[in-house]
């Protein structure tokens, strides 16, 4: 149950930081379908939404894992691994690539 918590505050951060990003800048209202969103959409943004991108998914495949603990130096050496794979293949499922390194 923790996990999930932990993964629902993570999502919400990141979509409320996002609505405000977004608000702020005039932008259009945007809804992202996880299972489609691409390395090379990812790698395009600006290194503070990458981050918020990052920390959601890792949050998400945490919550679907049911995990209530994480290794905060684990976790940044995996992401250093799907960010390699994501450069390699950039039209890759950022979702999947999260997959293959949070077995």
């Amino acid at each position: 149950m923790r996990s999930k918590a932990i993964g629902l505050a993570l999502g919400t951060g990141f979509a409320v930081g996002m609505a405000f990003n977004n608000a702020a800048l005039g932008a259009e209202r945007q809804v992202t379908d996880l299972t489609k969103l691409t390395c090379r959409q990812v790698l395009m943004m600006y290194g503070e939404e990458q981050r918020f991108v990052a920390i959601f998914f890792h949050g998400f495949v945490s919550g679907r894992k049911n995990e209530t603990m994480f290794d905060g130096p684990q976790l940044a050496e995996t992401t250093d691994k799907i960010r390699a794979e994501c450069i390699d293949k950039p039209d890759t499922r950022l979702l999947s690539v999260f997959e293959k390194y949070r077995k």
